[in-house]
């Protein structure tokens, strides 16, 4: 998150798709097993939803996270970035206590230090923690390390070296709101009343649990888990990590401040209210501030101007209808498949009006495949009695009410109306799935099947 805002890839409440994916025999869920259509990628990270993660590593790459993750000294990265994958994201990769909660100190060292060094960075803010020992405390088991001397300041540099303190500065304000109703965990009961920035983890299985959190005076670490490896049911990060990291704060002086604001590097700039992105002259918008980096991010694409008859109840075009009659209004449409999901979790969301009887229809792609996407690998699932099973197959359409028929290498198969979802076991080989709908619109996408 704190990269795709430094690169200008997004904006805190850029929308990011939410919806089934399916990837090379990966098929990440939600911790509540539900989407969102879109969600605000601020909102993504504070509630840990798997899926717009995995979108968002695609976007950015495997290999500069990689990268990344490396430079901000997380140790045990030992393979090439193709061994981790998309899974990366999601805690595929082996870490430390000692790694992640150093990470977090040096976003908390780098902020600060932007603030008191007037918009420069502190190169010797990156580094591992250090153990301060004393006779009761045994260090031999630890990394140690001196300390640099960066409270003197003695290398500035204008420019940062791996991410920049807006980018930073907007990640730690995502984290300190952060939602846990996927997690259906009232963390509300637990959390201070000073402002922390936190995140939790839960690895696969439930062998361990982790809570990091971070103020402008301390970063805290907790693993929670079995010495052994072996998994505890409804062991989770916000259950059981959380309210120790909170109880940790809880014994620490209370400073009851926060992180400054990095003004130099951010920007004022108008953000469309529903897309999150830079607004057009087509959105509602609201003046915010932005890192400098995000002026160059996409503007906002699902702001389009539709033409209505006069009672503005269908959609028109000049093939079919006087100019003269029509009423242009701005329209907020999202693709079809996120449009799919959006509109069951936001009841306000106008789908686009039926187009006026005779008139055609040139605007975008109504239908979407969700999956197979194009040129999946298909491997039949096998039942219980070792025979070979279905695959489910599932589109999305824009129009509710429309009727979608099913093709597979020019042979019909059936129709679909409200779920557009089939049960289907094609032959091994190569294979073409045509969609056509009741209006006319096509949509093909190849895939095979193999044993």
């Amino acid at each position: 998150y704190a990269a795709m805002l430094n690169d200008g890839m997004i904006l805190p409440r850029t929308l990011v798709p939410d919806y089934p994916l399916y990837t090379a025999g990966f098929a990440p869920s939600n911790f509540g097993k539900t989407f969102d259509g879109a969600v605000p990628a601020q909102d993504a990270l504070a509630r840990s939803l798997n899926v717009p993660a995995v979108r968002m590593l695609q976007s950015y790459s495997v290999e500069k996270f990689h990268r990344l993750l490396r430079q901000l000294k997380m140790t045990t990265l030992t393979q090439q970035p193709e061994h981790y994958g998309l899974s990366l994201i999601l805690g595929g990769a082996e870490c430390t206590l000692w790694d992640i909660t150093g990470m977090y100190a040096y976003l908390g060292r780098m902020v600060n230090h932007y603030a008191q060094l007037s918009g420069g960075y502190d190169a010797g803010d990156l580094h591992p923690p250090v153990v301060i020992s004393n006779s009761k405390i045994q260090t031999s088991d630890y990394p140690t390390h001196k300390c640099p001397q960066t409270h003197q300041f003695g290398i500035r540099n204008l420019e940062p070296e791996i991410l920049s303190a807006a980018a930073v500065w907007q990640t730690l304000e995502a984290l300190q709101g952060v939602n846990r109703n996927e997690e259906e965990a009232a963390w509300q009961s637990f959390s201070s009343s000073r402002r922390v920035a936190w995140k939790t983890g839960t690895s696969y299985g439930h062998r361990d649990a982790w809570a990091v959190g971070l103020t402008p005076k301390y970063a805290v670490g907790v693993w929670v888990g079995n010495a052994n490896g072996e998994g505890r049911p409804l062991l989770t990060g916000v259950g059981y990590a959380a309210p120790i990291l909170f109880e940790l704060f809880g014994l620490l002086p209370n400073y009851n401040e926060w992180f400054s604001q990095p003004y130099d590097d951010m920007v004022e700039e108008a953000i469309c209210r529903q897309s999150g992105h830079r607004a057009t002259h087509l959105c509602q918008s609201d003046t915010m501030w932005i890192s400098a980096s995000g002026i160059n991010s996409q503007v906002c694409p699902y702001h389009v101007q539709i033409n209505l008859d006069k009672h503005e109840r269908h959609r028109v075009s000049s093939s079919c209808y006087a100019v003269s009659n029509m009423v242009n209004r701005s329209w907020f449409i999202l693709p079809p498949a996120q449009e799919y999901y959006y509109r069951q979790r936001h009841h306000d969301y106008q789908a686009l009006p039926p187009l006026l009887p005779g008139c055609t229809n040139s605007e975008s792609q109504p239908i979407d495949v969700i999956y197979p996407v194009a040129n999946t690998v298909l491997v039949l699932p096998r039942q219980l009695d070792g025979k070979e099973g279905q695959s489910v197959f599932r589109a999305a359409h824009r129009d509710e009410n429309a009727t979608i028929f099913w093709h597979i290498d020019q042979e019909y198969i059936g129709s679909t109306q409200g779920q557009h979802t089939l049960a289907l076991k094609p032959p091994v080989g190569e294979h073409a799935l045509h969609l056509v709908d009741n209006l006319g619109h096509s949509r093909v996408v190849r895939f095979t099947v193999k044993e």
